[in-house]
């Protein structure tokens, strides 16, 4: 059984948004649905996302789970309330108020669809700014050692969820490895921001995507010789072997 997928996200062509709004463009790296938001509601994935200056997505729903929004580049909106690059946003499922996504000077977003995307009707109201939750730049959180105590490896928790998933920002010192582990349910996803990262050795570099896949027969061992840093997507939960 494959554990792993490597993906560059440089290698995949940008593509109109599903959406049909202009000047909005994807790449989907992970889906996890065959569900899309042409039908009407889409299922959980992972993708890159950028707006053309003055784009604007249609209404949405968030539904079922949180969907997290990680800005590369730019300046994005959530129903006109700013969110710069280098921040994290999360919102919240609401099936009565909806979102606009949209950009006036331009960006890029990695966005993290939990649970699922629905259009909006024409009768729904749209979530106040103030009522979505506040930026979060993972730069002024401190570093945590890692509670493997596995030496030179720390993180930064960004979102928790009561599921045992998490949303996280790792650190490698160089030579440092992280114990065995399984991951059990549902896959964990892994974006290098810079560096080497090695899964059971095979080396994943900066400004790629790795996908482990759930296997309790089967264990991961997560290393850099050169050190890197990553951001982790937890869908389900991670076993100690």
């Amino acid at each position: 059984m494959k554990q792993f997928n490597i993906i560059k996200p440089k290698d995949l062509p940008w593509e109109n948004s599903l959406t049909g709004a202009a000047g909005c463009f994807a790449k989907t790296i992970f889906a996890y649905s065959d569900h899309h938001i042409t039908a009407g509601e889409s299922g959980a994935y992972t993708g890159h996302y950028r707006f053309d200056p003055g784009a604007k997505y249609p209404p949405v729903h968030i539904v079922h789970l949180p969907c997290e929004l990680f800005i590369t580049s730019g300046t994005f909106l959530l129903n006109g309330k700013p969110v710069t690059a280098g921040n994290w946003v999360q919102v919240l499922p609401d099936e009565d108020a909806a979102i606009v996504f949209s950009s006036e000077e331009g960006c890029e977003v990695i966005g993290f669809v939990r649970g699922g995307i629905r259009k909006a009707n024409e009768s729904s109201s749209l979530k106040k700014p103030e009522s979505l939750s506040d930026p979060i730049n993972p730069d002024t959180m401190p570093w945590v050692e890692s509670p493997t105590g596995a030496p030179g490896c720390a993180g930064k928790k960004v979102f928790i969820y009561d599921s045992g998933g998490y949303t996280c920002h790792y650190r490698f010192a160089p030579g440092a490895a992280y114990p065995p582990v399984q991951f059990v349910g549902q896959p964990c996803e892994l974006y290098v921001t810079s560096g080497i990262l090695l899964v059971n050795n095979k080396p994943v570099p900066a400004g790629s995507w790795v996908q482990v896949l759930p296997d309790d027969t089967a264990a991961i061992v997560f290393s850099s010789e050169v050190g890197c840093e990553v951001i982790s997507i937890v869908r389900g939960t991670i076993r100690k072997v």
